[in-house]
Order: C-alpha cells, then structure tokens, then sequence
C-alpha cells in the first residue's frame, strides 16, 4: 500500500548521521546494518501544503515531487536521528514540526528489493497488465508512480546484476506490467485479429543442447469465440552481455502452438534489452523501441500451468455485438472453430453481396 503526504522543500546536509540521546553509541553508525557509505541525512522543511512524500509501507520514496535531493528508491531509517525501527514514518513523525532530519539508506540492494516490492503491489492493483489499454488505462498518478518506480530499478540495474545473468534468468516468468506493441499486439501474431485481445504471457527460459531454450505462453481473449485461446511459440534465446545494461537479448521462435494444434509459421527474432534482472523481476526494452518496456514477475511451473488451464477453460463475454457460434462438437479446437467463424462471414458477405 503507498501513503501519501504532502509539500515539502528538501536540502541535503553535511553533518554526520547522530542518534538522539539515549540511543546506543553502535547504532550511532550503524542504522539496521547500514555504513555511513550507504546513508545521507537530508533536511525536510514542511511547506504550506505539508509534506509531498509519497511512500510505501516499508517508507520507501516512491514520490518526490519537487524534491530534487530525494531519490525514489530512497528508504527513510531514522528521523532526527531516532531509528523507525519497522515503524511507518507518518505514524511516528511530529506533524506539528516544520523542519526534520531523515537519515536515508541508499544501499543498492535494499533500495531495489523496496522497489520491487513497491512495482508489484502496483502491478496487482492494476485491471490490465496494458498500462494503453484503453478500457482500463490507470490514471495518471497510478502511471506516474509506476514510471517513478520502474525508472529508479533501471538505474540500479548494472549496480545490482547478477553474476550469472543466464542462470538467473532460467525459470517461468508472468508479465506484470508493460506498454508497447508487446503488450498490445503480442508475439504470437494472434492479437491482429480483430478484436482479440492479450490477456496475459508467461515466458520460460530452460537449458538446451547447445542454445538456451525458450517457450513463450500467450493468452489471447477472442470475443469471436467467446472463450480464450493459447498461443504457444518456441524457440531458443541468445544474450550477450552489454556494460551499459545487463544483457542485449534475442529471442527466436521458430514454432507457433494454437490451442495445441502446430501451425505453419514464419521464423520470428525480437532483440530486446534487459534493463534489470533479479531473482524475482526481470524488465526488458525493445532494441528498437526504448520508450516501451515489459517487466515479468518469476513464477513457479505449477502456478503458471494452473492458472493457464484456468484460463483457457473459461469462457468470455462476447463484445461489440459480436455473437458466438456454438457447436455442437466442443472439442474441436478453438483455432479450427476461429477459422470455420471467419469462412462463415466471408460466405455471409458474398452472399448478401457486401463486400
């Protein structure tokens, strides 16, 4: 959950981290664990509107408007030197104050797991994983906050890089959040069709003979049908590593799976940079297309198998006054039901001489 609190004006100081009287001499340089390296203390001046601070549960700054000297990824520890100690700032703090002292942690590994919590949690909030849906777009605020946290990951990414970049990214992946022709238009080529829609992707990167293998699971709501359909691409996965990120990545698909059914398919490759990979969340940039972006929670096998049966045993509301066929024989494949509703409307269309 992120809190917000109002205004503030911020000047950063150069006096040493102290702890208020009473406090114990090893806390007076450590805070939680932390050195002096990984601390700044920072004046907070409260303005005629309060604060300005958005934080979250663990008080991490995910909000810091016209604050140039707090960053977001900023972890508040202490204020005037007293530690919070698990405490949320905004139940401790002394509202009739107008001036504090919080000691910050900048320590990037604590900074970024803050962060990734706070990404997921507005990840979950959100209707649609398309933040350009435009059915269910989240406000600006919400996509402001969402850019704010994704952009403070990014510039910790080389900071915070796993050693092994390949092994580390080895497992399932679930899309969390993302823009761009990815989230819109998929990889498997299904989301051209009019009206079908990307409900969901998981990705999942495996050793192979030779070259990492790699299976891209794609949910696709198809109102045509009233029910939803699984695209299955595989393929094999190549990364290099880059200084200015953590891997350029291409990923190339050879083979097209619809709703269990192999389907004749064009070899498809899609270069993309990894901006950021951890052990829970790995963020991706078209090569191409830098201001679109796609970040993928891991998973495990059981719960993406699960949730993908879920799914494609579930049937849809059929929209924009589209009407579904319903046939007699249930198990024929949806792709072929798809197609048998496409020959129907061409027939429907010479006939009635539209073209």
């Amino acid at each position: 959950m992120l809190t917000l609190l109002l205004c503030a004006t911020a000047v950063v100081t150069s006096r040493p981290y102290a702890m208020r009287a009473g406090a114990s001499h090893a806390g007076a340089s450590r805070v939680r664990g932390l050195t002096r390296m990984s601390i700044e203390t920072i004046t907070i001046r409260r303005g005629p509107g309060g604060l300005g601070l958005e934080l979250s549960d663990a008080n991490l700054v995910v909000s810091q408007s016209g604050q140039p000297e707090l960053r977001i990824g900023d972890i508040v520890v202490a204020v005037d030197g007293v530690e919070l100690a698990g405490k949320y700032l905004g139940s401790v703090i002394d509202q009739a104050a107008g001036e504090y002292v919080f000691t910050v942690s900048r320590e990037p590994k604590a900074s970024a797991a803050a962060l990734e919590m706070a990404l997921r949690g507005l990840g979950a909030d959100l209707y649609s994983p398309n933040l350009d849906d435009v059915d269910a777009a989240p406000t600006p605020a919400v996509r402001a906050r969402v850019m704010a946290v994704l952009g403070a990951l990014e510039a910790l990414g080389t900071q915070v890089a796993p050693a092994d970049a390949n092994t580390e990214r080895l497992g399932f992946w679930k899309l969390l959040l993302g823009e761009g022709a990815v989230v819109n238009d998929g990889f498997s080529g299904m989301c051209a069709m009019p009206g079908v829609e990307l409900i969901a992707q998981w990705q999942c990167f495996g050793e192979g003979e030779g070259m990492p293998q790699l299976q891209t699971v794609e949910i696709v709501a198809d109102p045509l049908l009233g029910r939803y359909c699984v695209a299955t691409l595989k393929g094999t996965f190549e990364s290099e590593a880059s200084g200015e990120c953590v891997s350029v990545d291409a990923e190339r698909y050879s083979r097209l799976v619809l709703d269990g059914a192999p389907q004749s398919s064009n070899p498809r490759t899609f270069s993309r940079t990894c901006t950021y990979l951890s052990a829970s969340l790995r963020i991706v940039r078209p090569a191409d297309r830098e201001k679109e972006f796609c970040a993928y929670w891991r998973t495990s096998p059981q719960a993406a198998t699960a949730e993908i049966g879920q799914l494609a045993d579930k049937p849809i509301r059929s929209s924009g006054g589209v009407g579904r066929r319903v046939d007699e024989d249930d198990s024929m494949p949806m792709w072929q039901q798809r197609q048998m509703e496409v020959d129907d409307e061409n027939i429907n269309q010479v006939e009635s001489g539209i073209p």
